[in-house]
């Protein structure tokens, strides 16, 4: 290694170490790791074979690609960059046991980001399950390849879930794998947090089947909990138990069980989850999802649900301060103007400046592309409180028309929406 090399390298592992100070801080790293890519591409200039060069870049552009999955950012281009770059290192080092078991994440972290935006990532987990078994000929007692191939088999269970296929083999596979890396040593917070995304599949998986899905999530939490204790500091990892703890809420209400407490602590992981973070405006939405569900939850004790509101509508506030055009966002909050507008209304107060915030919020997400069938009925319900009985009708039709609502809310919805006509 001649002295230009060894310079770079020691600049890149600066930056990334940097990089990672960054991450626990809750700082966006993209700089840094900018910094240290650059780096290790000056050192394989000098020296194009140097295999420590070759492992750091490697290693840098898929650390890269995990924090950009941390913020929702990631693609399958991000992905694609660390594959070739561990090529290059096998290339070079065939047997090297450890870049194959990092492209076996690289390759089913791609399928995660091509599951997200709706590809298909069975070819991905493929290559992923044949890079962790190569690894594992290689090295049978190498505890992190069981793990990477759990990572497929949760990708592609979490796929079927999507569709609406059967998936609980496929969980079955990678929470078994987990079990294994955990206990040959791999107990780390990633392969914690791992597991318990694969518990959550699980109980998804479980729900079209009516089965009882909360002890999956239970297992979920619990495994989450282990990955916070194990790293304190990862904003991700609350925002994920939080996501739980709404999966274990909507499943305790269909079960009738009061979901309050389980909605009160997704807000409070929310909470640790945007204190550690800077910038997360997608924390903040979720937030002000479950506080409406708290407040929808107490009305009818004859509790006030406006503290709760109004929070919601600050939290919503605060993720448009952060990205201006997200369209959940504008959904959330003016979901919670309407729900504000109808406990005025419920008091005797007069709704109407609510109900208006609430319409210009809706007017907003629809122009950024967004059509779901609640913003339809909810601007349906607040034209017919405002007695616009015409635009209500056209607001509940365009509901009516959403292929996600069942046959028997369909036909109430276009019963209601006959005698409305009628009525003028």
């Amino acid at each position: 290694m001649n002295a230009v090399t060894n310079d770079r390298i020691q600049a890149a592992e600066a930056a990334l170490a940097m990089a990672g100070d960054e991450l626990k801080h809750g700082i966006d790293p993209a700089r840094s790791f900018e910094r240290a890519i650059e780096a290790y591409e000056e050192a394989l200039r000098a020296e194009p074979a140097d295999p420590h060069a070759l492992r750091g870049r490697a290693t840098a552009l898929l650390r890269r690609a995990q924090a950009d999955a941390d913020m929702q950012r990631d693609t399958v281009e991000r992905w694609d960059q660390a594959i070739a770059a561990f090529d290059d290192v096998l290339r070079s080092e065939p047997g090297n046991v450890e870049a194959r078991v990092d492209r076996s994440c690289a390759w089913s972290r791609r399928g995660q980001c091509e599951t997200d935006h709706g590809k298909d990532p069975l070819p991905s987990c493929a290559r992923a399950i044949a890079d962790a078994e190569s690894a594992l000929r290689i090295d049978p007692s190498c505890a992190p390849a069981y793990g990477r191939r759990a990572d497929a088999y949760h990708v592609i269970a979490e796929r079927k879930t999507v569709l609406r296929q059967e998936a609980l083999d496929d969980c079955r596979r990678a929470i078994a794998d987990y079990d294994e890396a955990i206990r040959r040593g791999c107990a780390t917070a990633e392969m914690y947090a791992n597991r318990a995304m694969a518990h959550q599949v699980d109980g998804l998986a479980r729900e079209p089947r009516e089965e009882d899905s909360i002890p999956s999530f239970d297992r979920a939490i619990a495994d989450f909990s282990e990955a916070t204790r194990l790293d304190p500091d990862r904003p991700a990892i609350y925002g994920w138990r939080a996501t739980v703890h709404g999966f274990k809420a909507r499943a305790q209400a269909l079960r009738g069980v009061d979901p309050l407490e389980t909605w009160r602590a997704a807000i409070r992981d929310f909470d640790e989850c945007i204190a550690r973070s800077r910038g997360d405006a997608c924390a903040f939405v979720y937030r002000a999802r479950m506080r409406m569900y708290v407040a929808q939850r107490i009305a009818p004790e004859g509790r006030n649900p406006l503290p709760e509101l109004l929070k919601a509508i600050s939290d919503g506030g605060d993720a448009l301060g952060l990205d201006p055009d997200l369209v959940t966002a504008y959904e959330v909050r003016g979901g919670a103007h309407k729900l504000r507008g109808d406990v005025e209304a419920a008091m005797g107060v007069d709704p109407g400046p609510s109900y208006e915030r609430a319409l210009a919020d809706f007017h907003s997400a629809r122009v950024r592309g967004s059509e779901p069938w609640t913003i339809h009925l909810a601007t349906g319900d607040i034209l017919k409180a405002q007695g616009k009985l015409h635009d209500a009708a056209r607001a509940y039709q365009q509901c009516a028309r959403n292929n996600k609502l069942t046959p028997e809310a369909r036909a109430a919805l276009e019963e209601q929406i006959r005698r409305m006509l009628d009525s003028r």
